[in-house]
């Protein structure tokens, strides 16, 4: 078996499983699973200002598209364990190998030979019905104050000067810019627009300054900035190209919006303040460029949150799905599995899963690996303190009963009475161990599986 890491690159994964662990058969999926390599040129990205942008046309010029998930490096260290020879696996017996297969190996082996739905046990049935039936008791006092305690990361509220680039704010003009980094490598000009192009050794960007009614370039005004290199250039409160999106979210705060570029799998967090965009795009979970603009579709969120209390419905989307929608499947990330559960199917995709009821509709979504995040940036391994500087106190909290289980921390629906996100925290860390968008409360909460809605 094969374990891909990276130096400098917190990829979480699950521990891997083994005999004595055998309830963590979602691991072998993980860690198996293969990925595409996702390739991000070190182009200048084009920049359009004064028409309609789109994702791509601002930060996927020299994206390659991944077909299903990307592997998040070019250069991987392979530890490989120890593996029989091909005499070894001929001596092992039948009895040999099936004391090696988990539980979920099995599980996989079973669907992939035949279609027939896995009996649902009587147990998962009457855990079901009293989870429905039973409603999550509201947060206590004593449990807030206990949460409050760890709400430990303190944002202060974005303003007007955290915009920019290196100094650089929208509206500045050319004389300021040129004081600030020089005479630009490369200059072109096109109606009313010149962009501006550095390319250094250390740093590469370009601005696109607005002509005033003079027709001077150093009069022009700075409309937009894109930095594609530079990690000595302060980007607002002094974040960094390549620093880890969590450190991006603990410094600005609830983002203005998200986006995904759903073939290539880059995220964009979107902060903005004073009619003016700043977009961060992550890809293998750091900050690989960031720019800032005027604001406007697709990156300005009419309904953004405000206040990290607010709940709206895209909180409870999770990888393009919303509870209740009519499953499609990816065309861009082909599922690795279909497993029945009773009348409810459970498609695994390489970073998600989903929940489908017998009508075709998606009742449950979660995360397998950190490369997916909510619509606030949270994904598998952040901190609970970063996940209370994005979400506040959670309307409720089932507490685990042993030091190494889990707790979970559920946030309520604002239309739905039953749907919930649900962020499951493992005790032992206090790191994100499930993110899950369900229609209906947990059950067996300390199985991983069961969680899933996998027998």
């Amino acid at each position: 078996m094969r374990r891909r890491t990276r130096e400098g690159v917190d990829f979480y994964r699950r521990d891997k499983y083994t005999e004595d662990n055998i309830r963590k058969g979602i691991t072998s999926m993980r860690e198996k699973k293969q990925h595409t390599p996702l390739r991000i040129s070190r182009g200048v990205w084009t920049v359009v200002v004064g028409m309609g942008l789109s994702l791509s046309s601002v930060f996927c010029s020299g994206i390659g598209y991944a077909e299903t998930t990307p592997d998040m490096s070019e250069q991987m260290t392979a530890l490989i364990d120890a593996v029989p020879t091909a005499k070894d696996k001929n001596k092992e017996t039948d009895k040999e190998k099936k004391k090696k297969e988990t539980p979920y190996e099995r599980l996989l082996a079973d669907a992939s030979k035949e279609e027939k739905p896995v009996p649902i046990r009587d147990n998962d049935t009457i855990a079901d019905l009293v989870a429905t039936l039973q409603p999550l008791a509201p947060l206590s006092k004593e449990d807030a104050k206990t949460i409050a305690a760890w709400d430990s990361v303190v944002i202060a509220p974005l303003t007007k000067e955290d915009i920019n680039i290196g100094g650089i704010y929208r509206g500045m003009s050319g004389k300021q810019l040129i004081a600030r980094f020089g005479l630009p490598q490369k200059r072109q000009k096109k109606d009313r627009l010149v962009t501006w192009t550095y390319e250094q050794p250390n740093q590469s960007f370009h601005c696109e300054l607005r002509m005033t009614r003079n027709g001077k370039e150093e009069d022009a005004l700075v409309e937009a900035m894109t930095l594609t290199k530079g990690q000595d250039i302060d980007i607002g409160r002094k974040i960094h190209l390549n620093m880890p999106t969590e450190q991006l979210l603990c410094t600005f705060g609830v983002p203005h919006n998200v986006l995904r570029d759903v073939k290539a799998n880059v995220y964009y967090i979107i902060y903005e303040q004073a009619d003016t965009d700043l977009i961060f795009a992550v890809a293998e979970r750091r900050i690989q460029r960031v720019a800032f603009m005027p604001a406007r579709y697709p990156y300005h969120n009419e309904q953004a949150v405000t206040r990290r209390e607010e709940r709206v419905e895209r909180d409870f989307s999770l990888m393009g799905y919303s509870l209740g929608d009519e499953l499609v499947k990816r065309q861009y990330n082909m599922w690795k599995s279909k497993l029945h559960r009773g009348s409810y199917t459970v498609w695994l995709y390489g970073d998600y899963g989903v929940l489908v009821n017998a009508k075709g509709n998606v009742e449950r979504i979660f995360l397998l690996t950190n490369s997916g995040y909510t619509s606030r940036g949270v994904t598998l391994g952040y901190r609970l303190s970063t996940v209370l500087a994005l979400y506040g106190q959670p309307e409720f909290v089932v507490w685990g009963k042993k030091d190494e289980g889990v707790d979970v921390y559920y946030y309520h629906h604002p239309i739905l009475s039953s749907a919930y996100l649900a962020i499951v925290i493992k005790r032992e860390t206090q790191r994100v161990d499930d993110v899950i968008v369900t229609a209906m409360p947990l059950v067996r909460l300390q199985d991983q599986l069961a969680r899933y809605g996998l027998p």
